[in-house]
């Protein structure tokens, strides 16, 4: 590459597309976890929306302590520090509210549909594309890492049913770079018109309608059907016997609402 090394010319093309967006840019060709750097930089007192963004990242994690991985190059792997304005009792709000940014974002610069999945998946015709996880420290600040499957062309048999890319897609020469920048840049409105935000995520939410079941911690497992996302986040899910606001839980697609050959999530 005209003697510029791959770890070079990544650094320069993030840096370049993120750094008109967010305060601090922070490129690295490898790193554990991106949330973890952006945890350290917040305690250091790093600005509002700086972001960290690796090439590769080696033990990235998921919501429920679930790992994410994908090969070097391949994902957009990114974590933004968040110093929001709203108050605290809207802050269960911005795992919802940074899906808004990224499904904005994509269907802007690629044209592909996504939609999300409660709280914070991100899909394609019922394969993930991409997930987020919002980690906060109150009241201080929120890290939200972002992991969104590219340039993959396969995926291990264990995720092939269940798992897609922008290459998949059709979308060919990704340029993750333009589409960091364009995720921050919706991330920012989003945060300024939190309400806005939330109604654009009931609209793209699949979740609502379907019958689901929903595994919490230390409490017996719930099944019914999503009828809402409420005004505080919360998935409403009707049951046999009541209604439940589901504020923090892992969500499943029961089979038998959806059209035959759909896969479970």
């Amino acid at each position: 590459m005209d003697g510029v090394s791959v770890s070079e010319e990544f650094a320069d093309r993030f840096r370049g597309a993120l750094s008109a967006v967010c305060s601090l840019v922070v490129v690295r060709n490898q790193t554990v976890s991106t949330n973890d750097d952006a945890r350290e930089l917040a305690q250091a007192d790093a600005p509002h929306l700086s972001v960290v963004v690796a090439r590769e990242q080696t033990a990235g994690r998921g919501r429920l302590a679930r790992a994410w991985v994908s090969e070097p190059g391949e994902g957009l792997t990114i974590s933004w520090v968040l110093r929001p304005t709203l108050p605290l009792e809207s802050w269960p709000l911005i795992p919802l509210i940074a899906g808004v940014a990224v499904a904005r974002a994509v269907r802007a610069e690629t044209g592909v549909q996504v939609v999300l999945k409660w709280p914070n998946d991100v899909l394609v015709e019922n394969r993930k594309l991409g997930g987020i996880l919002a980690e906060a420290a109150l009241p201080d600040f929120v890290v939200v890492g972002l992991g969104l499957n590219l340039a993959q062309a396969e995926f291990p048999e264990d995720l092939r049913q269940t798992a897609t890319s922008l290459t998949m897609q059709g979308v060919n020469d990704v340029d993750g770079a333009s589409l960091a920048a364009a995720i921050s840049r919706h991330l920012e409105s989003a945060l300024v018109s939190p309400g806005r935000a939330l109604d654009d995520y009931r609209a793209l939410c699949t979740t609502v309608g379907r019958r689901v079941r929903v595994d919490r911690a230390g409490v017996e497992p719930i099944e019914g059907r999503a009828v809402e996302v409420n005004g505080k986040g919360a998935l409403v899910v009707q049951t046999d016997v009541e209604t439940v606001a589901v504020t923090a839980g892992d969500v499943t697609h029961v089979r038998d609402s959806l059209a035959a050959g759909e896969p479970d999530w």
